[in-house]
């Protein structure tokens, strides 16, 4: 599914993961303008621990 998005789209598939996240870092334009490549990094960072962590909550609650 990832191939095809990034065939459609000229954006970065990482950029359109973390501005669609359900947890919203930062918008188009602040990344353009406010956020520097290591604060990117690090906001993909944040949204994969926060993924990991609902998952895990997640898998949890189907154990009870």
């Amino acid at each position: 599914m990832y191939k095809e998005i990034e065939e459609k789209f000229t954006i970065d598939i990482r950029i359109l993961n973390l501005l669609s996240a359900e947890e919203k870092y930062c918008t188009y334009h602040e990344l353009q303008t406010v956020y520097s490549v290591p604060d990117f990094y690090d906001m993909l960072e944040m949204m994969d621990v926060n993924a990991a962590l609902r998952e895990d909550s997640r898998r949890r609650s189907q154990k009870e």
